[in-house]
């Protein structure tokens, strides 16, 4: 070889190596990981920022309620609903108090009677210790 002759080859004094940095798995992850919490932060900071500009334009539109004022709206709202309600006669209460009270008698011995089947059931398979 000459000195002029350029094949393409490097000097023997510089390392084989591509240009672009190898880099792990790990600082790969970590830095995807890192990017998707500042996107992460960059969306709460514009969410938060768009909840700010739509209470300044409801105040200056005159809509915005104080906490107080919408604590009051919520309480007018329960008593309103409340009133709709179709509430049962005494006779009805007693008579559903009633009917509640048997149905869970007869589950509860249903159950009982299960847990007794099975009980006895396991002892006799595997026997008393």
């Amino acid at each position: 070889m000459s000195d002029g002759d350029e094949s393409g080859k490097q000097p023997d004094n510089e390392p084989d190596v591509d240009e672009e940095e190898v880099v792990s798995p790990r600082a790969l992850a970590r830095a995807e990981r890192k990017e998707e919490r500042e996107l992460e932060k960059a969306r709460l900071k514009e969410d938060k920022e768009a909840k700010k500009a739509e209470k300044q334009r409801q105040k200056e539109a005159g809509e915005y309620k104080g906490m107080f004022a919408r604590l009051a709206l919520f309480i007018r709202q329960v008593v309103a609903e409340l009133r709709k309600v179709i509430w049962p006669t005494r006779k009805e209460l007693i008579t559903y108090t009633w009917i509640v009270l048997v149905f869970v008698l007869i589950v509860g011995a249903y159950i009982g009677v299960l847990d007794f089947i099975f009980t006895r059931g396991v002892l006799f398979v595997f026997g008393r210790s």
